[in-house]
């Protein structure tokens, strides 16, 4: 009984133990609302499932062997004997599973890992995305190519936004305006903090707002060297009321000032995205990103060849974005950026509720389990893929390390 009691339960844990981390942190993340219980079973790999199941069947193998032992010894109801013992030996699992799951907060790869940690870490710095380690480890690594911080939605607490977004290591944000009106502004914000970095254009959505003078007015913006990028602009077929001649001369003429001050392009591209290509094959000699692609594979082949990168945010962390997750796992990597288009555009985990840029590592994870590559290289790479197309300052050097010599900048 001894045996049975200790060794059956200890064997069962460590053969399920994979299974029961999987299966308490998704029994976790539902009852925090996390995960959807629709989509809870996808979230536990076969792999985990089989060792779950394989330690339910050792368990059954010790309630028979219980069951037999009290029948030889004439105890005292023994399916009774056996039922607890098995229950025993399933609580004992699964308790040792959701322990082992808290404190290894092991990386899945689909989302299931940000749950118990991302929980821990809201008490101490708002909504800081869980990585394991990661965040706490890696720092100077995250650009956020596209955030759009200057938005009323962050007026209330942009200082503490931007607080927890350089705790969970974003080094330079690219912040694109919408309309004239928001150039003045946008330039005071950036020029205020050394990792904000201004964009100046007119939105397509924005196209009732938008007036005659407000080019001219993009040109003054461009001419104070305050922006390191022409948009956001673009063209959007999506909303069916916006003008598409208006938007397609409001376009070209960003893409002209583009080329002029030799500046990439911030481009938004919403069921346009062959328009757009070819309009910026028409002008020539230009380049930039289209942000939140959205396209097919075939047209981000000819924006790579146009030297245009892809812009991806949370769209990507959706199961159902098949199309997406097949070109971002394939994609060159010299042509990929991150970005959060905040306070647009959450994650999964996320949805329904206000994105900002401390949420951009949940996105590098995603793409991450994507390629089969870990998140630092991920880092690593867009970081410097957004540093040369918008000619950004090196990030500062790492407390204790020998600083780089001084480099002449090329002017912007």
């Amino acid at each position: 009984v001894v045996l049975l009691a200790v060794f059956i339960p200890v064997l069962s844990g460590q053969c399920s133990n994979t299974g029961c981390q999987a299966l308490a942190v998704t029994l976790r993340g539902l009852t925090l609302n996390e995960v959807k219980p629709g989509s809870a079973l996808k979230l536990v790999s076969k792999e985990a499932w089989l060792g779950f199941l394989n330690g339910a069947l050792v368990g059954v193998v010790a309630a028979i062997a219980m069951y037999v032992l009290a029948v030889s010894q004439k105890a005292g109801s023994p399916l009774i004997l056996s039922l607890i013992t098995f229950g025993a030996m399933t609580i004992s699992c699964m308790v040792s599973g959701t322990a082992d799951a808290q404190a290894t907060r092991c990386r899945s790869g689909n989302g299931v890992e940000h749950l118990s940690h991302h929980r821990d870490r809201c008490g101490q710095h708002g909504i800081v995305p869980g990585h394991g380690c990661l965040a706490d480890r890696l720092t100077r690594m995250w650009i956020d190519s596209h955030c759009h911080l200057d938005a009323p939605e962050f007026d209330a607490d942009r200082d503490a936004v931007l607080a927890r977004a350089r705790a969970a290591g974003i080094t330079a944000q690219i912040v694109p305006a919408v309309t004239a009106a928001g150039f003045a502004a946008l330039a005071q914000l950036a020029a205020a903090h050394a990792d904000l970095h201004a964009a100046f254009g007119l939105h397509p959505m924005y196209l009732a707002q938008h007036q005659p003078q407000d080019l001219p007015a993009l040109r003054l913006a461009l001419q104070t060297g305050a922006a390191v990028a022409v948009g956001e602009c673009g063209l959007d077929y999506f909303v069916p009321d916006l003008d598409r001649q208006q938007q397609g001369d409001i376009f070209v003429a960003h893409l002209k000032l583009a080329r002029e001050f030799d500046l990439p392009l911030v481009v938004h591209a919403r069921h346009a995205v062959e328009e757009v290509i070819a309009q910026i094959r028409r002008v020539g000699g230009l380049r930039g990103v289209v942000h939140s692609f959205s396209g097919s594979q075939e047209q981000a082949q000819q924006l790579w060849k146009l030297g245009f990168c892809l812009g991806i945010g949370g769209p990507v962390t959706f199961e159902r974005a098949q199309r997406l997750r097949r070109i971002v796992s394939a994609m060159p990597l010299e042509y990929l950026l991150l970005e959060t288009d905040a306070p647009d555009q959450p994650d999964q985990w996320h949805r329904g509720t206000r994105n900002e840029p401390a949420l951009l590592p949940v996105i590098a994870d995603t793409i991450a389990m994507l390629r089969a590559d870990t998140p630092e290289a991920i880092g690593q790479a867009t970081s410097a893929n957004a540093r040369r197309l918008f000619r950004l300052p090196a990030p500062p050097a790492a407390a204790g390390s020998t600083p780089p010599p001084p480099q002449t900048q090329t002017p912007r």
